[in-house]
């Protein structure tokens, strides 16, 4: 629905001057109005073509479940990270692994005959590989320069679903290849990741490892950030089936939106308390005994992604790469999210427009908020969030949101652009029993917290009214 907007208007009766300027500052109110409502209806309305250009959009949503495909149009070397369509990224193999996890999307991908709803087997595409930048190397470290070259003398990495199936993979199920960076050949696009937008970006739990790889054993335990938690390796086995947090983790220049390889983390083993002082026991049981120790001659165990597909002794636990570390050496930590994303948190906000009136409730979903900056209130329940844009071309704003049929004490909160995480209200007064109201607020993305007083879970509606503040004219201007 397109939000509405009231625009007031005080002036003092001075010439046909200010009476033309009063019609003009109107016209443009009203003609960026319409522009806005036009830009928000084009966007629920888009349509998506079968299309080999980087710009075509893909507006598709299929829940927890990521698409992917493999592109009609063959690129080189250097042209492989802009091949993707918009809402897609060059892929990382990690994000491709288990293609079970996947949905692949026939619309903008490569088909076969055979393919179905599936992908195509027997093409190869070039795909990131989570490795510094090289022009060299086994498939798996190759990237064409981080994907800025087209030399017939600089390699990529690619790789393909077999066709031959009595042949042995070199990575899970996956066949690879490197090839000279001036070939042509199709690319691997994922679907985006970031803030929710990205199809099939919700109910994805995400992972990363520590960008600080100064932890010993005992600190290992304690590394990852809030939310997160020490990963046991059952829990990141499938990369493909994760999110990985490219804001917290470490990076490597050809990781993409996908993981670093070729860098040894510390792991949770799911083992009993066991030191690693006996040669004998390999990796999988040493865990510096359960993350107490930082001494020299006990061990803890580390895992990686491996660098070269080929080479299956790199392959230890499905594709992780595991060893043993001594617990007093430093290493990052794998981390893990304590909870599957859902729609309606700070990273994947469900939408609301200006206008507008949507049904919810909280019952179900996580408390990622005790207190906000504005209130004392103890809102302990599960709490919904939704994202509000305000063009920045009419502000400022009142903004006024309003809770409706509860069960329960549920109260509404406004806050700031990039502030959700923190709980930072818009205005000090910008929050409420049943009406929030944020006034003289600028445009950009605001956010729209429902939350449980003391735990309380209740169905609500909620309605958003965007009001614009009064523009004044100056009472200087004469003939």
């Amino acid at each position: 629905m397109i939000g509405k907007v009231s625009v007031k208007i005080r002036y003092d009766r001075r010439s046909s001057v200010v009476a033309l300027l009063t019609v003009a500052v109107l016209v443009v109110a009203f003609l960026a109005y319409l522009l806005w409502g036009q830009t928000q209806v084009a966007a629920g309305m888009q349509v998506s073509q079968p299309s080999s250009s980087p710009q075509t959009a893909r507006a598709a949503a299929t829940g927890g479940v990521r698409q992917y495909y493999q592109t009609w149009s063959m690129f080189d070397g250097n042209e492989a990270t802009g091949a993707c369509s918009a809402g897609y990224h060059m892929a990382s193999v990690w994000e491709l692994l288990d293609t079970s996890n996947l949905q692949y999307d026939t619309i903008l991908g490569r088909t076969q005959v055979d393919s179905g709803s599936g992908p195509p087997s027997g093409f190869e595409g070039w795909v990131r590989t989570g490795y510094g930048i090289t022009t060299t190397g086994p498939a798996g470290q190759a990237n064409c320069n981080g994907w800025s070259s087209d030399d017939s003398g600089h390699f990529g990495t690619s790789l393909y679903l077999p066709y031959d199936w009595e042949a042995g993979q070199d990575l899970s199920t996956w066949e690879i290849g490197s090839w000279a960076c001036n070939t042509t050949m199709p690319v691997w696009c994922m679907a985006d990741q970031d803030s929710g937008t990205g199809v099939g970006a919700a109910g994805m739990r995400q992972y990363y490892l520590t960008a600080d790889g100064n932890y010993i054993g005992s600190q290992a335990s304690t590394a990852c950030a809030t939310g997160y938690h020490m990963a046991s390796l059952w829990e990141v086995l499938d990369p493909s089936n994760l999110r990985y947090n490219v804001s917290l983790g470490y990076d490597r220049l050809d990781a993409g939106m996908g993981p670093p390889s070729a860098t040894f983390g510390w792991i949770r083993t799911g083992y009993e308390s066991h030191d690693g002082s006996n040669p004998a026991h390999g990796p999988g049981r040493p865990n510096c005994s359960a993350w107490s120790s930082g001494s020299a001659g006990n061990y803890g165990t580390v895992v990686r992604l491996p660098s070269d597909w080929m080479q299956a002794d790199q392959q230890d636990v499905l594709i992780w790469d595991a060893a043993l570390r001594e617990c007093s050496e430093v290493a990052p930590v794998w981390c893990v999210a304590d909870e599957v994303d859902t729609v309606g948190t700070c990273s994947i906000p469900q939408s609301i427009t200006c206008g507008q009136q949507v049904s919810g409730s909280n019952v179900g979903q996580a408390s990622h908020h005790g207190f906000y900056s504005c209130s004392v209130w103890n809102e302990s329940g599960p709490d919904v969030i939704y994202s509000l844009n305000l063009p920045a071309a009419l502000s400022p704003y009142t903004v006024t949101a309003t809770l409706g049929g509860l069960s329960a004490d549920l109260d509404v909160f406004i806050l700031s652009p990039g502030e959700c995480g923190a709980g930072e209200c818009a205005t000090v007064g910008s929050y409420g029993n049943l009406v929030a109201t944020a006034t003289n607020v600028t445009g950009g993305t605001y956010y729209v917290a429902v939350d449980g007083f003391n735990g309380a879970v209740s169905s609500y509606t909620l309605s958003v009214e965007c009001d614009l503040e009064q523009v004044y004219l100056p009472l200087a201007l004469k003939n």
